[in-house]
């Protein structure tokens, strides 16, 4: 049976596989699938992210007193 995994729990992968220094097997076991599974993850993961800041939003990071 082919195991259904959520935009929150692929979030959780992708972010866990860019963190940590661990073999795609050993983080893949972890979360019970395939290590093929979370190299696509994190691939997509990582191609989107630019997605987060093309929003209408958008701040001045030079303004921002809590930036240190």
């Amino acid at each position: 049976m082919k195991k259904t995994i959520t935009a929150q729990m692929k979030t959780k992968i992708a972010l866990y596989a860019i963190k940590e220094n661990k073999y795609l097997v050993e983080i893949a076991s972890e979360f019970e699938i395939y290590p093929r599974s979370v190299s696509n993850i994190k691939k997509e993961f990582l191609s989107n992210a630019n997605l987060v800041f093309n929003g209408s939003k958008s701040i001045n990071l030079s303004n921002d007193s809590n930036i240190k």
